[in-house]
């Protein structure tokens, strides 16, 4: 396994920020859209696809 720190257990509870990119020409995962009660995140079919996916995490 490749780690990009060899110091740090990747098991362990921490936070940890993830970056997903798309090529070029792939509509946005999500659109931000303004509301009388704030503002809310809406998701693409692909940016639903991701939640699940990263929630599905710590069954892993």
């Amino acid at each position: 396994m490749k780690r990009r720190a060899f110091w740090h257990d990747y098991r362990s509870r921490c936070i940890y920020m993830i970056t997903i990119n798309a090529a070029p020409g792939i509509p946005r995962f999500s659109s931000i859209e303004k509301h009388a009660n704030g503002y809310h995140v809406i998701t693409s079919p692909t940016g639903d696809t991701i939640k699940t996916r990263l929630a599905e995490i710590p069954e892993h």
